[in-house]
């Protein structure tokens, strides 16, 4: 025998599944399935695009920041999150598993949006550069060749987890500027490239740790 909601009436089937002894609308309505809080504020940067979730700047969008505030005490089997033409309000549906049951449900709250430069953007704008890769040939034609195709290279690998400051030509090669010194040791040791580095002091933190330069030279 099929049941029947206590609260609407309505019975039990396929397209109707129940929890417990109410159907999934009702028992979403005595019970919060998910929820946001009142306002999601989303900083973003200008330059590079990246949105602040967490602690730290990601790529994401703003339907994903709204989706990453959601909350639900059920598991989560899918969302999607939409944000009006003013971009004042954000809305989600998502479906949870209550007992075995998906259940839909639908949550808004107020959305805001703020530009704020990131920090890596912030040095990058500034020059700032933990690391110097020093690319060094001959002169000839061949090795200054291979130096740019090098450089290249190492500019890609460098800008997945950081950034260059800049790359600066010298007399017999080129001149990297690398925002982490953890970026450029790393794209160096990808490429299989042996190279040599020397450190120097420019000063000491405000936190009192000893800031230094890399320099680290390649030779071909």
């Amino acid at each position: 025998m099929s049941k029947v909601c206590p609260k609407c009436g309505a019975r039990e089937s396929a397209e109707k599944p129940f929890i417990g002894s109410f159907c999934g609308d009702c028992y979403a309505e005595t019970r919060p399935l998910a929820s946001l809080p009142k306002s999601v504020l989303v900083r973003r940067c200008p330059k590079c695009n990246r949105a602040r979730l967490g602690g730290e700047w990601v790529e994401a969008s703003d339907e994903d920041a709204v989706v990453r505030a959601l909350r639900s005490p059920h598991s989560i089997v899918s969302t999607e999150a939409k944000i009006d033409v003013e971009g004042k309000r954000a809305r989600v549906r998502a479906i949870v598993e209550v007992e075995g049951q998906n259940v839909s449900t639908a949550e808004s709250t107020r959305f805001e949006a703020q530009r704020k430069q990131c920090e890596e953007c912030a040095l990058r704008s500034g020059g700032y550069h933990e690391a110097i890769i020093q690319l060094r040939g001959d002169g000839s034609e061949a090795a200054n060749k291979k130096i740019e195709s090098l450089a290249r290279n190492l500019a890609r690998r460098i800008e997945r987890d950081s950034f260059l400051s800049g790359v600066k030509e010298q007399k017999f090669g080129l001149d990297l500027l690398a925002g982490r010194k953890r970026a450029a040791v790393d794209a160096l040791k990808a490429l299989d490239l042996d190279f040599t580095t020397e450190y120097k002091l420019l000063g000491v933190t405000r936190d009192g740790r000893r800031a230094v330069r890399a320099t680290m030279l390649v030779r071909l």
